[in-house]
């Protein structure tokens, strides 16, 4: 059974909030307590600061490449509203595949090379799905614009 809670956050925050339509902001609250509360009773009940450390820094590092991936779907979305070309766009559509994406992707995001070496499906997979998203978008425009003309 679930019990609701209420929490206060930034004025820029809700705005941002806002325009995240279908987030799930009840998960990630749940998520980050979740995480807090491990660490508060990790750190009160361990004389292992040594376990806490690497608890602690894993958790960090986890946090840098969710990060990353943020990074990889907006720098996708940018790049499909800014610089592709319509032909790039429908190649990519009919074909899922296109080389300069690929290209896209490393001249946009700053990932460390073992990273990107180790979770480059990962990393690739957002950045197409911010091109997924943004041409989506576009598309819905056009149409829109189609219907009131």
């Amino acid at each position: 059974m679930s019990k609701p809670i209420n929490i206060s956050v930034p004025d820029d925050l809700h705005e941002k909030l806002k325009q995240c339509e279908g987030m799930g902001v009840s998960a990630i609250c749940q998520r980050a307590l979740q995480e807090a509360i491990e660490e508060w009773n990790l750190k009160s009940s361990s004389p292992n600061l040594e376990r806490y450390g690497a608890i602690r820094l894993s958790r960090e590092k986890e946090k840098y490449k969710i990060g990353l991936l943020v990074e990889c779907r907006e720098a996708g979305e940018a790049w499909t509203a800014n610089f592709a070309s319509l032909e790039e766009l429908e190649e990519y559509e009919n074909n899922g595949e296109l080389d300069p994406l690929h290209e896209a992707l490393l001249g946009n995001v700053d990932i460390p090379d073992d990273l990107f070496k180790a979770h480059y499906g990962d990393f690739f997979s957002e950045f197409e799905n911010g091109v997924d998203t943004m041409w989506s978008k576009i598309k819905k425009v056009w149409e829109q614009e189609k219907m009131e003309e």
